[in-house]
């Protein structure tokens, strides 16, 4: 990270999201083709002659996003915590939500239909957090000291469902920086608390005043945090208190 042209490299990502950055991107196809593999099938004359042309797609994609952390410590503090209070919530219809579908990926002759979650620490000060649904992964690691490393990896873009030719791209690209965003979504939860966590963890499960039954509350539903906001809004602020 320390020896990488970060600027360089987000302007050379945004330039593929326009039609002059797929031009481009088109041209280095052509000359890597035209130059490297067809001739050895065709010359150029015969090129010119036949006026054949490649038309190019995408099958695999990676997409990622990295979050720098200032130590290492605050790195380990953050992600470990995160994964904790997240890993419980992600039920089938949060990932379905997450990777945009309404319903579950379908088993074929050819692959399994694959809905799982998964934490691995085989291997030594490194924890990776896997999301699979389908052919659709989403991966979460420590890379390195003070990088936490957000990537998702599809194994055929056919399943974004934005099509694969290369004028497609920018579709695929926003449709996966949607899911991105969408898991993000849902693992950002405190990470920290003045409560126990499994106090903080419970207070989605009802519970009982005498012979009543009382619902519990799940912070993780748009209804209940629309109530939480408002409460925070219609708060008095640190001045009424001292006033």
């Amino acid at each position: 990270m320390g020896g990488s042209d970060l600027p360089a490299l987000n302007s050379l990502a945004a330039g593929l999201q326009g039609s002059s950055g797929l031009g481009r991107l088109a041209q280095v196809c052509d000359r890597w083709i035209y130059s490297a593999c067809l001739c050895f099938g065709l010359t150029a004359q015969p090129q010119e002659r036949s006026q054949f042309h490649y038309s190019y797609s995408s099958y695999q994609l990676e997409y990622s996003r990295n979050l720098l952390f200032n130590s290492g410590r605050q790195l380990d503090q953050v992600y470990q915590g995160l994964i904790d209070r997240t890993r419980n919530l992600l039920d089938v219809p949060r990932l379905k939500t997450i990777f945009g579908r309404k319903h579950r990926p379908q088993k074929n002759r050819r692959r399994e239909a694959r809905v799982e979650k998964i934490l691995d620490r085989a291997l030594y000060n490194l924890t990776v957090f896997k999301l699979h649904f389908g052919r659709l992964t989403l991966k979460m690691y420590d890379k390195g000291e003070r990088v936490l490393r957000i990537e998702l990896i599809v194994n055929n873009t056919a399943e974004l469902r934005c099509g694969k030719g290369i004028e497609k791209l920018p579709a695929i690209l926003e449709r996966s920086q949607q899911m991105i965003v969408e898991f993000l979504g849902v693992v950002q939860a405190a990470h920290l608390s003045f409560l126990p966590a499994e106090q903080l963890d419970s207070l989605a499960m009802p519970t009982f005043r005498g012979q009543r039954r009382l619902a519990g509350v799940d912070i993780q539903k748009p209804r209940l945090r629309a109530v939480a906001k408002a409460l925070i809004a219609l708060a008095p602020g640190a001045h009424w208190l001292h006033g």
